[in-house]
């Protein structure tokens, strides 16, 4: 079971971790290469532009730090992200944190309208877990989709 706190800049070193990770950048199409200090002074900047919904997903079980979500900044269709961190993927931590994030936005947030996507290095089953999900629980507010 995960639960979501927010996100602060307690969580940049597990989060600098997950972005030196191959499979991660592979994932989001580029090529990381920031030292921890310019991802801080990054990260920070972030923090400025005010995200709606920024978490960090927690292992309710063991405390532990799984990963973060984020919900994009574009007003119109923002984007649902999310980081498992590499040690704690294909252990389901995606796909009930989506569920929580989900029912959080669209409780806090009753016409926002998200997209969501997955890449292709991400293996199907977990994608179609995760779009199965969407589909059920938010049909009328998830935009787009892409695989």
């Amino acid at each position: 079971m995960v639960g979501l706190t927010e996100y602060t800049s307690n969580d940049f070193a597990d989060m600098y971790l997950c972005w030196t990770d191959i499979d991660t950048q592979k994932g989001y199409n580029g090529t990381f290469n920031q030292t921890f200090e310019e991802f801080e002074r990054f990260q920070l900047k972030q923090f400025e532009l005010q995200f709606k919904f920024w978490v960090t997903i927690i292992d309710k079980q063991t405390s532990q730090k799984v990963g973060v979500q984020r919900l994009g900044l574009d007003e119109i269709c923002p984007d649902l992200a999310i980081w498992i961190y590499p040690q704690h993927r294909n252990k389901g931590y995606g796909t009930q944190s989506f569920k929580i994030a989900l029912e959080y936005i669209f409780e806090n947030y009753p016409n926002m309208e998200i997209s969501a996507g997955c890449y292709e290095i991400i293996p199907m089953r977990n994608c179609t877990r995760i779009w199965e999900l969407l589909v059920v629980r938010s049909a009328t507010k998830l935009i787009a989709v892409g695989f």
